[in-house]
């Protein structure tokens, strides 16, 4: 069974585009912790994971895929 690590989305999609937590934060008008915190986060609700698929320019499947787990 697959699973999907909410934070490791966020974490790979920073690396390949290039975004820092704190442009990251910038961009959102947030501080830079809320990002952290993000990023720490295994589980998020669907609606922000779609924000944040458009944030990267990624469609939401690209996205996700960046979190895929096996277990087992």
């Amino acid at each position: 069974m697959t699973q999907i690590n909410a934070g490791q989305c966020i974490k790979r999609a920073q690396a390949l585009k290039g975004i820092s937590c704190q442009q990251m934060a910038d961009d959102y008008g947030l501080h830079r912790q809320q990002v952290t915190r993000w990023r720490a986060q295994d589980d998020m609700h669907l609606g922000k994971l779609v924000k944040f698929a458009e944030y990267f320019e990624m469609n939401l499947f690209e996205f996700l895929k960046l979190g895929e787990q096996s277990n087992g």
